[in-house]
């Protein structure tokens, strides 16, 4: 594998003013990557085992392999431009792990 130079300090993150203010939520609602390197990233599944164990398993596994996917790159959650997140039977329970487990995958990372 080859490895280059960090993906940092490419992506400018911007929230206009007539915008609402999503800074405290952990995202901003422009992104814009500079020329460089950009990668694009499968979407993550979880395991057949992880299925099998229930829902917070299944969030913890494919947070797992995103890293991997982050750490095949030498990049951070920092490199981040999008993670759309699809999850199916959708309620509150899982409402409340799935936001547990991203803001865990994004630790340290300023917004996305």
């Amino acid at each position: 594998m080859t490895r280059s130079l960090s993906m940092a300090n490419r992506i400018t993150r911007l929230d206009p003013a007539d915008l609402p203010d999503t800074s405290a939520v952990g995202y901003a609602q422009i992104s814009i990557a500079q020329p460089g390197r950009m990668a694009f990233v499968s979407g993550q599944v979880a395991s057949a085992e992880a299925v099998a164990q229930g829902f917070e398993t299944q969030a913890a596994d494919v947070t797992q392999t995103a890293m991997s996917a982050l750490a095949a790159l030498d990049a951070t959650t920092d490199d981040l431009v999008m993670a759309p997140i699809y999850v199916i039977d959708f309620d509150g329970a899982r409402l409340v792990t799935t936001v547990a487990k991203f803001k865990a995958f994004c630790d340290g990372a300023t917004r996305l």
